[in-house]
């Protein structure tokens, strides 16, 4: 079953994936199009979606793609209605998406704690809440059998419950609260058949950790883990499709670090 998992576990699911141009969010859109899914892409740049899209119909797959800024709420909920249009109901909900501002606490402005924030913790919320709406319309209309599997999977990180970085007052707090978000929604639409579940990526090497490459303290966080190395976007793709697909049907409410073995050391 693990290479039946790993290849087309997934056909017949469309999945929408926010932050999919770039980093954790391509690697995981381009994992779940591989194992089968049609994929509803969602980034900032039309160019990286672009890319994006057309090495996951490589796999046989539909895919379509558009670009959106999260820091804007309303353009959460247009994520999710524009994917229903394009490719038909949402089977897969991932929000990867982030944005990052470096200040120190004291000085961070309200505008970029706000942006912070809606990116990473305001857009999850909003997404989750329309593609719950989606799939109680889809139950209604008897489109689909009521208890139809879906899933919601969110990306935190070690700042969620692990740690805390100096400069990053916004992100660690958005994170953290990504963790209360996924275990309430857990709670509230099992009964939709609808599972929320988190991935926690340690030190993974993206654009967006370029600086901690370059910097000794950075360096040194991801020398602590005991596989003493950085991880890789694609490595997070074999748990993303088992989330995604009914194989985890028993899996809601969870946490799941994939850090290298840096939260036990």
């Amino acid at each position: 079953m693990a290479y039946l998992l790993l290849v087309r576990d997934l056909e017949g699911r469309h999945a929408l994936i926010t932050g999919a141009g770039r980093g954790i969010g391509r690697a995981l859109a381009l994992a779940l199009a591989r194992a089968g899914a049609d994929v509803s892409i969602v980034a900032r740049s039309a160019d990286q979606i672009e890319s994006v899209r057309a090495e996951a119909e490589s796999f046989g797959v539909r895919a379509v793609g558009r670009p959106l800024d999260l820091a804007d709420p309303g353009q959460a909920a247009a994520a999710v209605e524009w994917a229903c249009r394009s490719l038909g109901d949402v089977d897969v909900l991932v929000h990867a998406a982030g944005h990052q501002v470096v200040v120190p606490a004291a000085d961070f402005s309200l505008a970029d704690w706000e942006k912070v924030m809606c990116v990473h913790l305001t857009a999850a919320f909003l997404l989750a809440q329309a593609f719950a709406r989606q799939a109680r319309q889809c139950a209604a209309s008897h489109a689909a059998p009521s208890r139809r599997d879906r899933s919601i999977i969110f990306l935190g990180s070690l700042t969620s419950e692990r740690m805390a970085t100096a400069g990053t007052v916004a992100y660690n707090t958005a994170k953290s609260g990504l963790l209360g978000l996924m275990r309430t929604l857990a709670v509230e639409w099992a009964a939709d058949g609808i599972r929320v579940n988190a991935i926690l990526p340690g030190f993974f090497r993206t654009e967006m950790t370029r600086v901690l490459e370059a910097d000794p303290t950075g360096r040194e966080l991801v020398a602590r883990a005991p596989m003493g190395r950085w991880g890789e976007p694609h490595e997070l793709g074999a748990l993303a499709v088992l989330l995604a697909g009914a194989e985890a049907g028993f899996m809601t409410g969870a946490a799941i670090p994939v850090d290298g073995g840096w939260s036990v050391a």
